[in-house]
């Protein structure tokens, strides 16, 4: 049950709807570490903006974002897991 929660909830819902900040840069100002970050953006949203990603590989993902619901993954995402913990729970 694990396996089909990661392969038909978690990534997908992860690569098209929760952004992450990605690092830049960082560069030393005296004792000070100073660290850059890209602004947050899902990993969906950086495959569109890449140029090295061909078109017909941007269109297939388009494709496929358009009829997910996040809502709906969250809520079987939340039914899977709760299942999963009272299998596991003594």
């Amino acid at each position: 049950m694990l396996n089909d929660l990661y392969l038909k909830q978690w990534n997908l819902y992860f690569n098209f709807f929760i952004p992450s900040m990605k690092f830049i840069a960082k560069h030393r100002v005296g004792s000070k570490v100073i660290k850059r970050y890209d602004t947050a953006q899902t990993p969906f949203q950086r495959i569109l903006q890449s140029t090295s990603i061909s078109a017909e590989v941007k269109t297939q993902l388009k494709k496929q974002y358009r009829p997910l619901n996040p809502f709906q993954f969250q809520k079987e995402m939340s039914r899977k897991i709760t299942a999963i913990m009272n299998n596991i729970t003594p």
